[in-house]
């Protein structure tokens, strides 16, 4: 739903997810989220101001306490950041009656920004509750953009898009607090450089604070489902020819929370092997037509990691009209021509009868140590990443999975596969690698199966795929008889 400023909603959900958004610039100024609980419009400590410096609640002592909002890192696709909290309602105090999501900016007020905007999802399954677009922002060097308030025995959120000109000051005075405590622990002015932005940084790389850091150390992954890109020419949510929408599947089968692990970088060195570096060509096993399958267990891996790599170059440029993507739907702005974006995707079932998908579009990521045990690494939109996307499998579950069907989608950038040098290559632990190459083709067809993974009799058994399915995700789920219900999703 998106409201207009001052407009209000029911929120369906008790656990959310609130990104804070706005464009980048070259003369953007460096800029931060903070959240505040209220208890009758004032806070009860500094424990309930939740920022990148302090990225969960704490009590008078200093201590954690149940984090009804916490900060779980910014995400900076394409020309866009994004601040995220988390929020669980339940978790709430019963005296606090209002949540405030802010941004400051260091110095300028918000007039100089673009694309100012705040998202609410269900943490659940990604599921859209609200989002508001700020376009009068002005002085305000901190802005509130929504607030999170009770009403009786229901949430509601409120688009609120007022500031304060005379940035963190004004708002502890509003708010009760001790201004100088306030900005010693969650001003811009004691943030790292990179934080406000005067470092470059990988785009498309998500930055952890506080507790999302430390989270960093362990291993793991966040959440799972399905979505489907925008312009897939038949089947559910069809859209443009080369847009930045999808589809994700309806909540009910089975899909695993949203959690703040999904931005957990993949473990290292226990992985599958790697790609060869340069001048190293390992032997591979390339699976034909007339050899299209082979037993995992009879290749010596039935246990550790297996990794799936997708990495693709152009040969030539394909076809394809200027369209916006996800920042266009996110942030707002001219159409521009989008780069192409090739995106790795597993359809997986378990023996338990639970299935999904794991996929960029939705940030459906997967994890590794628990249900499904399969693990998306990133999302490569460019595909100029040395080792491209990669899919990790956990074999120590091998009796866990009923079947796993790897897929590649153009999420935007072209109509087709045509002029496109791809190849979908499975790392096990041990043994060669084995290899699908995606050489027949298709100028007109965005989904391609790679490769069918299936239990039988107790061993993994890889079947060459190689098959391009006109139309879009769901149009793949037919094809093999998946049976998920979908809807539209974005990146």
């Amino acid at each position: 739903m998106s409201l207009h400023k001052g407009g209000n909603t029911v929120v369906p959900a008790t656990e959310l997810r609130v990104a804070l958004g706005w464009r980048k610039g070259p003369a953007t100024p460096g800029a931060d989220a903070l959240a505040v609980l209220l208890s009758g419009r004032r806070a009860r400590s500094l424990g309930e101001v939740v920022s990148s410096r302090a990225p969960r609640m704490e009590d008078g002592g200093g201590r954690p306490v149940r984090a009804a909002v916490r900060y779980e890192g910014r995400e900076s696709p394409g020309n866009g950041e994004r601040e995220l909290f988390s929020v669980d309602l339940t978790a709430v105090p019963a005296d606090v009656d209002r949540v405030l999501f802010a941004l400051r900016s260091e110095g300028a007020g918000f007039g100089a920004f673009a694309g100012l905007c705040a998202v609410i999802s269900e943490a659940a399954d990604g599921h859209g509750v609200a989002r508001y677009d700020c376009s009068d922002a002005s002085t305000e060097t901190v802005l509130i953009l929504g607030e999170l308030y009770r009403r009786a025995d229901e949430w509601k959120f409120r688009a609120v898009g007022q500031g304060y000109a005379a940035g963190l000051a004004a708002l502890a005075e509003d708010i009760e607090l001790d201004a100088e405590l306030l900005e010693a622990t969650h001003g811009l002015a004691a943030e790292p450089e990179e934080r406000r932005g005067r470092l470059p940084r990988q785009e498309g790389a998500v930055v952890l604070h506080g507790s999302a850091a430390a989270l960093s150390r362990r291993a793991g992954s966040g959440s799972n489902g399905a979505a489907l890109p925008r312009g897939s020419g038949s089947g559910a949510g069809a859209g443009s020819a080369n847009g930045g929408s999808s589809l994700v599947p309806a909540p009910g089968y089975g899909y695993l929370p949203w959690t703040a692990d999904r931005y957990l970088p993949s473990a290292g060195p226990s992985l599958g092997r790697q790609p060869a570096a340069s001048g190293e060509q390992p032997q591979v096993i390339v699976l034909t037509q007339s050899v299209p399958g082979i037993s995992l267990a009879k290749h010596g891996a039935t246990r550790g990691t297996l990794r799936i790599n997708l990495n693709w170059s152009m040969l030539r440029r394909p076809r394809a009209q200027p369209q916006g993507g996800f920042l266009q739907w996110l942030f707002g702005g001219e159409p521009r021509e989008p780069e192409l974006d090739l995106d790795l995707c597993c359809l997986w079932e378990l023996q338990d009868g639970r299935k999904g998908v794991i996929q960029p579009t939705g940030n459906r990521f997967g994890a590794l140590h628990r249900p499904p045990y399969v693990r998306l690494d990133k999302d490569d939109r460019t595909g100029a990443t040395e080792d491209g996307e990669n899919l990790d499998i956990n074999l120590d579950h091998s009796a866990d999975f009923r079947r796993l069907l790897v897929f590649s989608v153009i999420y935007e950038g072209a109509s087709g596969y045509g002029g496109m040098d791809a190849a979908g290559t499975l790392y096990p632990p041990y043994g060669q690698p084995i290899e699908v190459r995606l050489d027949q083709t298709d100028e007109l067809t965005r989904m391609c199966a790679i490769a069918l993974i299936e239990n039988v009799g107790g061993e993994l058994v890889v079947h060459r795929e190689a098959k391009y399915i006109p139309g879009n995700e769901a149009d793949v789920d037919r094809a093999y008889g998946w049976g998920l219900r979908w809807s539209r999703g974005y990146k």
